[in-house]
């Protein structure tokens, strides 16, 4: 395809990888009832495989998507026309969900030159059309939760138009197409995102993008600082290497998943007054946190998404007790030695095999995160910084504002003038 345009060329492609759906010899304006046709076709016997494949939760855990790997094989051609029609029902769910948006603009325009001063002061996106006289259409809506900030955005600039985002090291954007095709470059990498599809950009990393056609998406972007703590918290240990997503384009499952769950989130906290708001964010961000987690590949991918492993050890769960009922007070390694009944070697051994971490690491970031609850609640409470670290068993202040900052990514006085 040397020599066409990258239009033309996507256009090959995507003629080559999805046919267009025909009815009866000729082109059919609705796929749907093409895919309902072929899955009469599949006998009850491939169905009951296919439901075979479901992977079974326990409750009060998240599902992320199964392995295209875990199915058979010789389900193959059921599974794709089922999931493409499953991806096509959420899809009109999520066109519904849009709808009752529309309502609430945060922001509108037709100049070009207020358009792209809006985009690079909202967005840390610079855009630049193809002509500088291309008429322009801007519309946004947006809803800012704790640490993210969700973003409808629906532009159109020409027949194409490019956007640039510089490195930014404080926040993650994953970017959810719902219309249009986007064309991204992040270094070497190169590829298109079509609607239903989603992408990560990285803290600090640069990347440019063309759009073919009106551009409509969904933003989310995350203070990175709060991604890390929730990967930490699932994980019960320190993440000290930065999470790097994966610079590729992911499958329509993550990116279907991720729009229902954040249009979901949006219409739950526009319904309610701003009390309710405080009450309910924190736990619906965290859940859309642990989404772009579970969903989107990174390098922590392997580790959150592996199956739990055995029960611990008794000399490790007896410490582990003994520190959940001693947290506020003195506590050191010769206390829980005495209390598991085995070595000190051999308790070092046991946390680091069996939690990622040491005993009295584990013993730190357990009152490290009893600390960051009752700041976020200190002034409600007349609390203030010294007292809540001397109650958790810090003896000293400057060490307790060290270890904070570095597990937190700011003082304990800036967590309590956020929290009101």
């Amino acid at each position: 395809m040397q020599g066409l345009s990258g239009e033309c060329q996507h256009r090959q492609w995507r003629a080559a990888t999805f046919p267009e759906p025909r009815c009866s010899g000729k082109p059919c304006q609705a796929a749907e009832c093409c895919i309902l046709a072929s899955i009469a076709r599949f006998s009850s016997q491939e169905q009951d495989s296919t439901a075979a494949c479901v992977k079974s939760v326990r409750p009060g855990r998240m599902a992320f998507p199964p392995p295209a790997s875990s199915c058979k094989k010789s389900d193959a051609p059921g599974n794709a026309v089922r999931n493409k029609l499953g991806s096509l029902q959420m899809q009109m769910q999520a066109q519904d969900n849009i709808a009752l948006l529309q309502g609430r603009t945060t922001f509108e325009t037709s100049d070009l030159a207020e358009g792209m001063h809006y985009v690079s002061e909202t967005s840390r996106h610079m855009l630049c059309p193809t002509r500088k006289t291309s008429p322009v259409t801007l519309r946004h809506w947006g809803l800012s939760l704790d640490h993210v900030q969700l973003d409808l955005v629906e532009l159109t600039c020409g027949q194409e138009f490019r956007t640039e985002k510089t490195g930014e090291a404080s926040h993650y954007y994953f970017q959810l197409p719902i219309s249009g095709v986007c064309e991204i470059e992040i270094g070497t990498f190169k590829g298109y995102a079509e609607p239903g599809q989603a992408f990560a950009l990285n803290s600090g990393e640069d990347a440019r993008k063309k759009w073919i056609g009106g551009c409509r998406q969904l933003m989310i972007r995350v203070d990175r600082q709060a991604l890390t703590q929730v990967l930490s918290s699932e994980l019960e240990r320190d993440c000290r290497a930065p999470i790097r997503f994966e610079n590729r384009v992911q499958d329509s499952r993550a990116g279907l998943a991720l729009r229902s769950l954040v249009l979901s989130i949006w219409q739950d906290v526009s319904l309610l007054d701003q009390v309710e708001q405080w009450r309910l964010a924190q736990s619906l961000e965290r859940s859309l946190l642990m989404a772009c987690l579970g969903y989107l590949t990174h390098n922590y991918s392997a580790e959150l998404l592996a199956p739990k492993s055995a029960v611990a050890p008794y000399y490790v769960r007896r410490a582990e007790d003994y520190i959940r009922s001693n947290l506020r007070e003195p506590i050191g390694i010769e206390d829980l030695v005495a209390v598991s009944g085995v070595s000190s070697r051999s308790l070092y051994y046991g946390f680091r095999r069996w939690r990622g971490t040491t005993p009295m690491s584990f013993l730190r970031n357990l009152r490290l995160t009893v600390a960051h609850d009752e700041l976020r609640n200190a002034q409600s409470h007349g609390e203030r910084v010294t007292h809540i670290a001397m109650n958790i068993g810090y003896d000293h202040l400057s060490r307790f504002s060290r270890d904070y900052k570095q597990r937190f990514g700011e003082s304990p006085s800036a967590t309590m003038r956020r929290a009101h």
